[in-house]
């Protein structure tokens, strides 16, 4: 390890010394090779992003053309993926992977929630998200067909808009139940706004305004007695 750190430092003091020697040598003709030499570099990089995304894309063609194929590479895409699910405590999230779910057991615990994450069966890679409160899990679901024009949570006199579905994920899962603690849990797990421990034990309630499918407003408290259910086409409070 001494003589790979040794030849690094000697090899660094040769390049520097002999960069410092054409600078005051050949100022304009060393300039002027860098200028190039760095032209000729982005050009290369350049050229080879394109040939990259022209084969991908020509590979993408072939597979989508051939049910065989695309059925192939959906299942070594597959292979790849694991399910997973999560106990959510505060901002303590604790992740585990599976095939099985009889694999999966926590501790309980009567102040924590979990969220199962379904990998494998992501339609265009948007993960349907289940919130559970029990063990054993049953990962069965329906997803609704509710949805919120818009979704504000107001929260030490901040308001912030959140989505419960994007390219990346969707809450819109029969029988999710949005109270206090998931709310604390999705600010802090996509980073909506700092919680902190201390914040979180001072929280008694969150101020959400919603404006829902058929365009009723409504201003709702939520706290872990007051949440709401989604359903399969009407949401409860």
């Amino acid at each position: 390890m001494f003589t790979l750190l040794l030849k690094l430092f000697q090899s660094s003091v040769v390049f520097l010394l002999l960069n410092d020697y054409l600078k005051r040598t050949f100022p304009e003709d060393y300039e002027k090779y860098l200028i190039e030499c760095s032209l000729k570099i982005v050009y290369l990089f350049s050229k080879c992003q394109i040939m990259k995304n022209n084969l991908c894309n020509k590979i993408n063609t072939v597979v989508e053309q051939n049910v065989y194929l695309k059925k192939i590479f959906d299942e070594i895409y597959k292979k790849k993926l694991s399910n997973e699910i999560c106990q959510v405590k505060g901002t303590n999230i604790y992740l585990k992977y599976f095939t099985d779910i009889s694999e999966i057991k926590y501790e309980d615990d009567k102040n924590n929630f979990y969220v199962f994450s379904d990998n494998i069966n992501a339609a265009d890679k948007c993960v349907n998200k289940v919130i559970l409160h029990t063990q054993p899990f049953l990962i069965n679901y329906e997803l609704s067909n509710i949805y919120f024009i818009l979704f504000e949570i107001t929260f030490n006199d901040n308001t912030y808009k959140l989505n419960l579905k994007t390219s990346e994920f969707n809450y819109y899962v029969v029988n999710n139940i949005l109270d206090k603690k998931f709310f604390i849990y999705y600010l802090y797990n996509y980073q909506i706004c700092n919680l902190t421990e201390e914040d979180i034990d001072k929280i008694d309630s969150f101020n959400v305004k919603i404006i829902d499918q058929n365009v009723n407003v409504k201003e709702l408290e939520i706290t872990d007695e007051k949440f709401i259910i989604i359903k399969k086409d009407e949401y409860i409070y």
